[in-house]
């Protein structure tokens, strides 16, 4: 029964699927409205997110996806890797609070390094911890669409952040980078100060509640007023 609702709704109950939006189109003539799907907080676990996976291999309308606070684990990421692989619509996927820990974060990562879509994507609270924070600094290097990524509350400590800043050393596309309450210290700012020196794509950087001392929050405002294209909450 369960699946067979999520397919009726996801099919049939899109409120903007289908109508065209009237408005000045920029010079593109009418295009179909942006679609959204919001299951967050539905305990769907893994099992349900193999469904909501056959839905997106044929998905053409849906832009949207959050499937936050599902706790659908790692076995839930593997089962979206080979819908989002394929599918070319998914711009923003919300995955806050599902357990996925390193591993999940690791097939993220090949995500990540295969998807021409994704934009946006959040990740806190996710426990992907060091490990996790690296792979996803090695998607970085290779990625060269996402925009936006959230992780926030994963643990990732200082290792971590140098991970993270191995990829966005290379990266020219993150613009909004969310590292909030990870514990990465001195030594992890550091890591971010070197990358606020070269990269010039970034545009904000929220790294607060991080174990930072007031000399290295000193040492980053000294590195943005350096490159004020930048702005940093700390």
């Amino acid at each position: 029964f369960f699946f067979f609702f999520l397919f009726f709704f996801f099919f049939f109950f899109q409120a903007e699927d289908g109508i065209r939006d009237r408005s000045p189109s920029r010079g593109l003539g009418d295009v179909y409205k942006r679609q959204l799907l919001n299951l967050r907080h539905n305990e769907i676990s893994a099992e349900g997110v193999k469904a909501i996976g056959k839905a997106l291999e044929v998905n053409k309308m849906l832009s949207k996806l959050n499937l936050s606070q599902n706790n659908i684990g790692c076995e839930g990421i593997t089962a979206l890797s080979k819908a989002l692989k394929i599918s070319k619509a998914i711009t923003q996927l919300e995955l806050a609070q599902n357990n996925i820990g390193a591993n999940g974060a690791s097939v993220l990562m090949e995500i990540l390094k295969a998807n021409t879509a994704l934009a946006e994507l959040n990740l806190d609270y996710n426990r992907i911890g060091v490990e996790g924070a690296k792979a996803l600094g090695t998607a970085l290097k290779l990625n060269k669409l996402l925009v936006c990524l959230s992780l926030a509350m994963n643990g990732i400590g200082a290792e971590g952040a140098r991970g993270v800043c191995e990829g966005l050393r290379v990266n020219r596309t993150v613009r909004f980078l969310n590292v909030r309450s990870n514990s990465i210290g001195d030594a992890g700012a550091k890591a971010f100060i070197e990358v606020i020196k070269i990269n010039e794509r970034l545009a904000r950087l929220y790294i607060l509640f991080n174990d930072i001392s007031p000399e290295g929050v000193q040492l980053i405002r000294s590195a943005t007023r350096r490159n004020k294209l930048i702005a940093i909450e700390l």
